[in-house]
Order: C-alpha cells, then sequence, then structure tokens
C-alpha cells in the first residue's frame, strides 16, 4: 500500500497585475419600443395685433352680381328667389343672366349643343329659368346646370338715358362702346370690379 500525502503552505497575496486592453464592442441591439407623445404645452399668449391693412379698391354701386348654385337643381325650370327684382329694378335696370355649363358661362337665352334652349322669364322676386328642346319643355337632368349668375346694372347712375331707348338698350350700348362684351359674364364682371 502506498501512501501518499499532500501539504501545502499559503502565503502572502502577490500584487495584482495589470489591467488588460479593452476588447472590441459588441453589434448595437434591437431598438427599443417608442415612448408614448408628452403632454401639449399650453398655449401662448396671442401676439399684438397687426397694423391695418391698405384700403381695398372701391367697390361699384352702379352693378351687382348674384350666384346661385344649381347643381342640386332639374327639372323643365328653375325657380330662383331673387328678392332684389324689384318692379323698379325689372323696369328701369338692366338684368343680365348666365347659365355656367361645365367650363363654359353664357349669356341667356343660349343653348346646349344646339338643341336644348334656355331662356329665363323675370318677375317681382323671382327668376324662372325654363328649357325647352324642339320648342317643347325640356327636362334637365340634376347637375346639368352648374350655376346660373346674375348682374343687375342701375341703369340709371350708369347711363344718360335716351328718351327713344330703353335704359337696358343704353347700357348695353355703352358696354359695347367702352369695349365689353355683355355676352362675357367675367368681362361685365370685371367692368364693375364686382
Amino acid at each position: 500500500m502506498l501512501a501518499l500525502m499532500f501539504t501545502s503552505c499559503s502565503g502572502d497575496d502577490g500584487v495584482d497585475g495589470l489591467d488588460g486592453k479593452n476588447g472590441i464592442d459588441g453589434a448595437n441591439g434591437v431598438p427599443g419600443i417608442q415612448g408614448s407623445d408628452g403632454v401639449d404645452g399650453t398655449n401662448g399668449a396671442d401676439g399684438a395685433n397687426g397694423a391695418p391693412g391698405a384700403d381695398g379698391e372701391d367697390g361699384n354701386a352702379n352693378a351687382q352680381a348674384f350666384y346661385y348654385d344649381t347643381k342640386e337643381y332639374s327639372g323643365n325650370n328653375f325657380v330662383l328667389e331673387v328678392p332684389e327684382f324689384t318692379e323698379k329694378v325689372l323696369t328701369e335696370d338692366t338684368i343680365l343672366i348666365y347659365a355656367k355649363i361645365g367650363a363654359v358661362t353664357s349669356a341667356l337665352p343660349t343653348s346646349i349643343s344646339g338643341q336644348i334652349l334656355i331662356e329665363a322669364y323675370l318677375t317681382p322676386n323671382t327668376a324662372t329659368i325654363v328649357f325647352f328642346y324642339n320648342e317643347a319643355p325640356y327636362i334637365m337632368a340634376l347637375g346639368q346646370i352648374d350655376a346660373i349668375k346674375i348682374i343687375i346694372i342701375d341703369s340709371s347712375s350708369f347711363v344718360e338715358r335716351s328718351s327713344v331707348k330703353s335704359a337696358s338698350t343704353d347700357v348695353l350700348s355703352k358696354l359695347k362702346n367702352e369695349g365689353v362684351d355683355a355676352n362675357d359674364y367675367d368681362a361685365v364682371a370685371a367692368y364693375f370690379n364686382l
């Protein structure tokens, strides 16, 4: 039999060695979940009022323009309420009426494709727009006429009346002499600053 015996002695700890070099950085981790929005801050105080703007261009007391959206109208006539159509306006002033069909605005009476006639009949407080095909009433489809535009020109302040001509004829003659085509809504509106 063999017996071995081990004994050990312990001495004082030695001095720590130098730190090793830093290792290579590891790969970036997966981005975290975005945090929730913070609470809105309180509104700041209103700023001071700005300086007054320049005066606008003077309007025209000689003419008024009215726009009636008729996209939701259908039938063989459209009855529009026009409170400005008083007896005096109907007998003494010039009234120009236009139909807007798509991108085109035409003076009444007019026709669509040379077949459907559009006319206007005026009475106090009312403009009735009627449609005919081959001289018979025509049912206009919903949305076929986009708008009716009306211009009322105060003849007494726009022209000196002729004792022979009607006020409307005098107005139309003056517009023509001024180079304004009364059949062109945009030209008339621009002329009167409407």
